[in-house]
């Protein structure tokens, strides 16, 4: 199950070239943070979308990259 404050973290820290889109499985997103790190745009992003990740509510969190997890939860 992926948490919150780490893909944040990621996204703060390793942004500049997707880390936090790899771990999130979003992996169209990651090749193209790793095509274009060199622009400097990936950076800018992964700096908003970790601030915009730590800040998002854990059930919004779980709904969006966890799914799985929950609807398997759900099943149950």
């Amino acid at each position: 199950m992926k948490t919150k404050n780490l893909a944040g973290v990621l996204a703060i820290l390793f942004g500049g070239v997707g880390v936090q889109h790899f771990y999130l499985g979003n992996y169209l997103s990651a090749l193209l943070s790793v095509l274009f790190c060199w622009t400097g745009l990936p950076l800018l992003y992964g700096i908003f979308h970790g601030i915009g990740l730590l800040a998002m509510g854990e059930t919004e969190f779980n709904a969006k990259y966890n799914y799985k997890y929950v609807m398997g939860r759900m099943s149950q």
